[in-house]
């Protein structure tokens, strides 16, 4: 059987994002170890994670296949990217508080 699903690709944009994001999330993923288990870093953390997840599903929103012709946005990247928003700002308040 072959698969249905499109194949993607990303833009340059969305590769260099992606890249920066999954490593500011390990960053924080390790400074969470690491750094005494602050909160604000665990949920920062997973936000950009999930913020560098949805992008790589959906390239900013605009998801191509291979030739350059638009493919259906994915709703479960869409859904991972504003989750990985709302934890992005928690933890950017529960930081403001310390």
């Amino acid at each position: 059987m072959t698969d249905p699903s499109p194949t993607r690709a990303l833009g340059t944009g969305a590769k260099v994002f992606v890249w920066v994001a999954g490593i500011l999330a390990a960053v924080n993923l390790a400074d969470f170890v690491a750094g005494g288990w602050a909160m604000d870093e665990l949920l920062t953390g997973l936000g950009l994670g999930l913020i560098a997840y949805g992008t790589w599903r959906n390239d900013f929103g605009t998801p191509r296949d291979a030739a350059g012709e638009p493919v259906p946005v994915d709703a479960t990247g869409r859904w991972a990217s504003l989750l990985g928003i709302g934890l992005v700002l928690a933890g950017l308040v529960l930081e403001a508080r310390v």
